[in-house]
């Protein structure tokens, strides 16, 4: 019976290897740091930690492997003690790489093209990824080494039932996404390309390239689709019914660590090509999930409606709720962490899109009155007559929150969707608290439906307010506000 080791094999690519391989009737050994009870008589699970050389190398003494799987996560120094002794335990040894070894090369990319630790010297901001870099330098160890038993695989983009990505990291995007909280992707990259793998399908590739002398002393993608961000975006809308805020890059980076080369890699446009692997392999990409398929069956195996953000991911979150003005509930966050969240929130970004929901409404006087429907607002003025300049308090107030104070030079749009019972007209004006009032042209309200989208420029910094006046107080009339938004 052929022997295969994982080393750190429970992620989502090893938890599908695994049951593929005992039912090729592999014996299996795991690496695992947490007790786990074996359930197959041919799977066998040592419990340490496999970066303990002396623990690890004590365990498969004596021990001839088929294959080794490494998923392990190494500096340059801890890989350069132990690959050696790794090469030795088995015939042939998966190391596994990233696609972010790849330099920035926006098109085409194949198993040729550069690796960004080769061109630091032309591209010395590639340093900021330390993790794609390292890889690549393991890679390079790999190469040099005598012995050629080896195959590097760089998977992409890749998810599984314990780990289902979207732009910014694991998980929390589609966590918040089945709690109804939107989530948000840079405008910029609707149109770009991602590659994108079910971790099934990847095992289903490894497994296939055991023994294969062809895949000996050679690097291989597992990405199985490409699309972009936007076609993405439609389906994970139809699994998890996903809605995906189009923010602008300068505030979803504000938002997000961008010095993570993971995030800077994903703003890049890039096609994996798979024929080499298919090639190898036997397989065709009708062997495959598409993107709804694999989705569907990793989430429904999933126990993501139940995780609670902490840390980092909670940061993240409370940021993102800012961008998106879309609020998590506090239910899901450590009952230690809710002070900390509800201060990143609200003192994160200006929003990139305010609705009128977020907004608070005063009637500061007796010209007006305001009431909330489920629908939107309906506004009543009144038919008292006016007895002084219009703009001295004759106005309906909408205020912003603190943390969405316009900013000085800024440009904005104010998007407004009216319904009118009387052909009329209004001026919206903002300012803040009465100062420094920036007044737009009067808009011409017909009877029925209106819409109107008002771009300006912020003249101050700190302005607080928008309000619409009437510019003819002789008649009552109402106004239903049915949408409106503020965008920057």
């Amino acid at each position: 019976m052929k022997k295969i080791l994982l080393m750190g094999g429970t992620g989502a690519m090893g938890m599908y290897l695994t049951p593929l391989l005992l039912d090729k009737n592999y014996e299996v050994w795991i690496t695992s740091r947490s007790q786990r009870d074996s359930y197959h008589q041919n799977l066998k699970y040592l419990i340490g930690n496999a970066k303990n050389t002396n623990w690890l190398f004590s365990e498969v003494e004596n021990e001839k492997f088929d294959a080794i799987f490494d998923f392990m996560m190494y500096s340059n120094q801890e890989f350069e003690k132990v690959y050696q002794k790794l090469l030795s335990l088995t015939t042939q040894y998966f190391y596994f790489s990233s696609y972010r070894a790849y330099a920035h090369e926006d098109g085409i990319l194949t198993e040729d093209t550069a690796l960004k630790v080769d061109v630091l010297d032309k591209y010395p901001e590639y340093r900021v990824d330390r993790y794609g870099i390292n890889k690549g330098f393991q890679e390079n160890i790999l190469r040099k080494s005598e012995l050629k038993n080896w195959t590097i695989i760089r998977p992409a983009m890749t998810y599984g039932k314990n780990r289902i990505q979207w732009f910014a990291g694991d998980n929390f995007d589609v966590v918040r996404a089945v709690r109804g909280v939107l989530t948000a992707l840079p405008r910029s990259m609707w149109n770009i390309e991602n590659n994108i793998a079910y971790g099934r399908d990847v095992a289903l590739m490894l497994e296939r390239l055991i023994g294969k002398k062809r895949a000996f002393a050679q690097a291989f993608h597992t990405t199985t689709e490409t699309m972009s961000w936007g076609q993405m975006a439609d389906v994970y809308n139809q699994v998890f019914d996903m809605k995906i805020d189009l923010v602008s890059d300068e505030e979803y980076i504000e938002s997000i660590d961008y010095q993570d080369g993971r995030i800077v890699d994903r703003f890049r446009r890039k096609k994996f090509l798979n024929e080499k692997i298919l090639s190898v392999t036997g397989l065709s990409n009708d062997d495959f999930h598409d993107l709804k398929s694999g989705l569907t069956e990793a989430f429904q195996a999933s126990n993501i409606k139940n995780f609670q953000f902490n840390g980092n991911a909670a940061v993240y979150q409370a940021k993102f709720d800012a961008l998106t003005g879309s609020l998590t509930d506090l239910a899901f966050i450590p009952e230690t962490m809710r002070i900390q969240f509800e201060s990143i929130r609200k003192n994160a970004l200006f929003r990139e899109k305010i609705t009128m929901e977020q907004f608070r409404i005063r009637v500061i006087n007796d010209y007006w009155s305001a009431k909330q429907f489920e629908e939107g607002v309906k506004l009543t003025r009144t038919s008292r007559p006016c007895d002084g300049p219009i703009m001295d308090n004759r106005w309906i107030n909408f205020e912003l929150d603190p943390t969405d104070y316009l900013k000085k030079g800024k440009i904005y749009t104010l998007s407004l969707k009216i319904d009118s019972d009387v052909a009329t007209t209004f001026t919206p004006f903002v300012h803040h608290y009465g100062i420094g009032i920036q007044r737009f042209t009067p808009l011409q309200l017909k009877v029925g439906a209106n819409q109107f989208d008002i771009e300006f420029v912020a003249a101050t910094d700190n302005l607080t307010d928008f309000s619409l006046t009437a510019t003819d107080f002789t008649i009552q009339t109402s106004f239903f506000i049915k949408e409106m938004q503020l965008k920057k």
